[in-house]
């Protein structure tokens, strides 16, 4: 039966560039089936209700709440079976080949925001195929058994720390980024837009309005104000009481007037992590002021 409409599937999935280039296809072939199965049902369904609704002699309102609950639950039932008859077997062949053409970590890309240290393809495939399955909540029992058995098929514990998703990609945002020659203002990811990490290094401060490149000298002096301003924030805080957020008035004390531990608005450890992505933005860019700054 024809359905109306067409599906144009476009894959910009970025925690695809993370993994390697073979096994990026498994992971953008598994999301096209997902996407266009659900598609095509839907289009089924809602053509299947116009046709009742008609042969009903107009009775039924296309459209209507109960309809598209209706739609719902059986668009919900095919997808829940899809998952568990159809992917599920599927993606255990898909991760026993990965696993007999993959070797190890030096399969992965290093790309601007790589922070982890990969050593299984085909782990990092399943983490990053349920992760975004799990997206659709639908389906979301059947993801959980399709990742606890993939899991299981790789000797890797469904609550262990190494089985967990973690976002492959640090990032940091700079606001307001203005163009000198056309004073466009944006915001840019250093770690993660695809123009600023892309391959071609020439253009990679270009404007995206007018093609002028950026200043990276008053970038990066913003980078280093920046990482100035977080750590003396740091340093100049003031200790609270973890109980009733006061301000501790009293010098080397570690314990507050009601006899609870003194804490800090920022840890050392976020700092730490920002600093720590502020280190790889200068490495990859090439910024040693700010790598200095920063280590």
């Amino acid at each position: 039966r024809p359905l109306p409409g067409r599906l144009n599937v476009h894959s910009n999935w970025r925690i695809a560039h993370y993994l390697p280039q073979s096994v990026q296809e498994y992971f953008v072939t598994t999301l096209y089936t997902f996407i266009a199965r659900h598609h095509h049902r839907r289009a089924l369904l809602v053509q299947q209700q116009q046709e009742e609704a008609a042969a009903g002699g107009g009775m039924a309102v296309v459209g209507t709440a109960s309809m598209h609950d209706a739609i719902e639950a059986a668009l919900g039932d095919y997808m829940r079976h899809l998952v568990k008859k159809f992917l599920t077997p599927r993606l255990l062949d898909v991760v026993r080949t990965i696993q007999e053409v993959h070797s190890g970590p030096e399969d992965f890309p290093q790309l601007a925001g790589s922070h982890r240290e990969l050593t299984s393809p085909a782990l990092e495939f399943v983490k990053c195929v349920c992760h975004v399955l799990a997206l659709d909540r639908a389906v979301g029992g059947e993801v959980e058994y399709l990742r606890r058995t993939l899991l299981l098929q790789l000797g890797v514990r469904e609550f262990s720390r190494e089985g967990g998703f973690v976002d492959p990609s640090l990032s940091f945002v700079l606001r307001d980024v203005v163009c000198a020659h056309c004073n466009a203002c944006v915001d840019v990811d250093v770690l993660r837009d695809p123009v600023l990490t892309g391959e071609d290094e020439a253009g990679r401060w270009a404007c995206s309005t007018c093609g002028h490149l950026y200043d990276t000298m008053d970038v990066e002096q913003r980078l280093v104000e920046h990482a100035q301003q977080r750590s003396a924030a740091f340093l100049m805080q003031d200790f609270r009481c973890s109980r009733t957020h006061q301000v501790s008035v009293k010098l080397l004390a570690t314990m507050s007037d009601m006899c609870a531990p003194l804490s800090m608005d920022v840890s050392s450890r976020d700092l730490m992590q920002e600093l720590t992505v502020l280190q790889r933005v200068a490495k990859f860019h090439g910024f040693e002021w700010l790598g200095e700054t920063t280590a």
